[in-house]
């Protein structure tokens, strides 16, 4: 698959050129004739609006010079006001009414799964920070929302593409959405996916959190202040979970239970045992339960959770719980960093993420409300 180009309405360069292409006079300096022919064709060509500006190719076709000395030329003309190059799509010529005080870099669209941005709050940190980085750089984050299996249709990477976007960026995909990253690859659009390891391998750029050290770390240290079983609720359907949070709590030592539960309530408190919160779907439907609190259940539970609490219309008090830490916004700022450095098709395939264990945080520094 590959993007359709943008076409610009500008007449032929051969009608706008002054001096036409050469020759070059006897020693003359190619990148400035080039730049100074350029800037005269933007200013005769310049209107009220913006507008799409000639295409790399085009004007190295033309002018007969390597497209570097045409690039070098654009980023001249971009310095001084006439051009505004995004990235990923096209380059602008500059209209003559006021134009915004720091000109748009590229877009940056990121598919969001509906369920896990409505009730997920680590998901909606994440979010936040990453487009407020990317706003500070210049970049516009494009939201492209989508319900279970759409993003399995191979339509969706149009709906991606129509984006004209610098970079994809997708947060947790499932292992499914390989094949339409594979088509966002092939089509020139580079993509970074932020995942877990369990999750597999995915054709492109990926930060992988690793949680594993982390809640080792809280395990052992539950078990030297007496815990002595560990409680894990959970939905059907979490094997891939289940798999890695056992082997963890086998090599620590401390004997883990998962109990199927849409209501924690009926689990009863007790003075050896801590009760391991890990399936976020679970947590996000237990959470916005109307009888249920968060800061009751901290109250008599001994509590370790793996991601962000949701807590809507729960008053939430001085209680503490331990939690295995995701630094959402460190995260969002070495995304941004990559997609600005522009060297995202060469740069190395996966980045390492830790996750770490911090031990008995306020309950409102680790829940959220809608």
């Amino acid at each position: 698959m590959s993007r359709k180009p943008l076409q610009h309405r500008l007449p032929p360069l051969a009608s706008v050129a002054p001096e036409g292409v050469g020759p070059w006079p006897a020693g003359a300096n190619v990148q400035h004739e080039v730049t100074t022919r350029l800037r005269a064709i933007a200013q005769r060509c310049c209107g009220d609006e913006p507008q799409p500006f000639y295409p790399l190719r085009e004007t190295a076709d033309f002018f007969g010079a390597p497209r570097t000395t045409i690039v070098r030329a654009y980023q001249t003309l971009e310095t001084e006001g006439w051009l505004v190059r995004l990235r990923g799509s096209m380059t602008l010529l500059r209209g003559r009414k006021s134009q915004p005080r720091e000109p748009v870099r590229g877009v940056v669209v990121v598919p969001v799964w509906e369920y896990g941005f409505c009730w997920l709050p680590d998901w909606r940190h994440f979010f936040r920070h990453l487009k407020d980085e990317l706003r500070a750089h210049q970049y516009v984050v494009d939201f492209e929302f989508y319900r279970g299996a759409e993003a399995k249709d191979p339509s969706f990477a149009e709906r991606l593409l129509a984006h004209h976007p610098a970079a994809a960026l997708w947060l947790f995909p499932t292992p499914p959405i390989r094949q339409l990253l594979r088509q966002l690859r092939d089509g020139g659009l580079p993509a970074l996916v932020v995942t877990y390891p369990e999750h597999g391998q995915f054709p492109c750029r990926q930060y992988v959190i690793h949680r594993v050290r982390a809640l080792a770390q809280g395990l052992k240290a539950w078990r030297e202040d007496g815990i002595r079983e560990v409680i894990a609720p959970r939905f059907p359907g979490q094997e891939t979970l289940q798999q890695w949070v056992a082997d963890v709590a086998a090599r620590v030592g401390v004997p883990l239970r998962w109990v199927v539960a849409d209501d924690l309530t009926p689990l009863r408190a007790a003075d050896r045992t801590g009760y391991l919160l890990a399936d976020d779907i679970c947590l996000s439907y237990v959470g916005r339960q109307p009888h249920f609190s968060w800061d009751d259940w901290m109250a008599w539970h001994r509590t370790l959770a793996l991601q962000r609490l949701l807590a809507p219309r729960s008053p939430v008090g001085n209680q503490r719980l331990d939690v295995v830490w995701t630094d959402w916004s460190k995260l969002a700022r070495a995304v941004t960093a990559d997609i600005v450095s522009e060297q995202l098709h060469h740069a190395p395939e996966t980045v390492t993420v830790m996750a770490r264990w911090r031990p008995q945080i306020p309950l409102a520094d680790f829940s959220d409300d809608l």
